[in-house]
């Protein structure tokens, strides 16, 4: 017994020792990209082409930080870019994945506001209804549910109409 100890022991310097593993070729390319970012203006066309890449990658690959804090950024300096609606998604996702839930509130409300008449608001302002029944808001997420119904009373919000009302029911707000 003690000898495996005393082995270990001696064995733990070289361990440390040791070179750490080479960077990925995924890592390379987002180090490369990070670095490119860094050179021009968040609001820049080139910006926003690397700040693509760079959520797409970071979506792919399930880097959630790196997405969330790319996402972020992109959607604050890239407002009126074509592909500004599929980033906030993205962005959606990663606070999800993260428990980030006051900033999803925020951001799903702000992608409500901007884009109500889309397929994704269902599904952002069941994540948004999800997200304040979890911060013991009930009521907001209901008013939530309730404004997307009311908005655009189709088939497909139907969904958003009928949790509201249950929300509302549960509350004792009939």
């Amino acid at each position: 017994m003690k000898t495996r100890i005393l082995i270990s022991l001696l064995a733990l310097p070289l361990a440390l020792l040791a070179a750490p593993p080479a960077p990925s070729a995924i890592d390379q390319k987002a180090t490369a990209l990070e670095a490119q970012l860094n050179k021009a203006l968040d609001t820049s066309p080139e910006a926003a082409k690397v700040m693509l890449e760079l959520v797409d990658l970071y979506y792919k690959e399930g880097r959630v930080f790196g997405l969330v804090r790319v996402g972020e950024r992109f959607t604050k300096a890239q407002s009126s870019h074509a592909r500004h609606r599929e980033v906030m998604v993205k962005l959606i996702d990663g606070l999800e994945v993260m428990a980030r839930r006051d900033e999803l509130i925020t951001i799903s409300r702000e992608f409500l506001s901007r884009y109500p008449n889309t397929a994704e608001a269902i599904d952002v302002v069941q994540r948004l209804g999800d997200a304040l029944i979890q911060k013991r808001k009930p009521l907001e997420a209901a008013d939530a549910y309730r404004a997307l119904w009311l908005h655009r009373p189709v088939a497909a919000n139907r969904i958003a109409g009928q949790r509201a009302s249950e929300l509302y029911a549960s509350a004792g707000n009939n």
